[in-house]
């Protein structure tokens, strides 16, 4: 796996907005297939909690709910 850092995750998020079917696709795909071993940094996801864009809220909820311990940090 490589690096994921906090603007690997605002690319993921932002690929949710793309015109591009393929690209929506694949970061749904990514936000969905995360386990809760993956180290991916939940501030980028939480951060987005309150967009105005249903598909990145309901996908950041996924991750979070993916994400499993690393998640429950957010609720504190």
């Amino acid at each position: 796996m490589s690096q994921i850092n906090s603007q690997n995750v605002r690319d993921c998020l932002l690929k949710l907005q793309s015109r591009s079917a393929e690209e929506r696709k694949s970061a749904s795909l990514i936000l969905a297939g995360l386990t809760p071993e993956d180290a991916w940094p939940i501030e980028p996801l939480v951060q987005v909690l309150d967009s105005e864009n249903a598909d990145i809220v309901f996908w950041s909820i996924v991750a979070l709910g993916r994400l499993e311990r690393h998640a429950a940090r957010a609720a504190e």
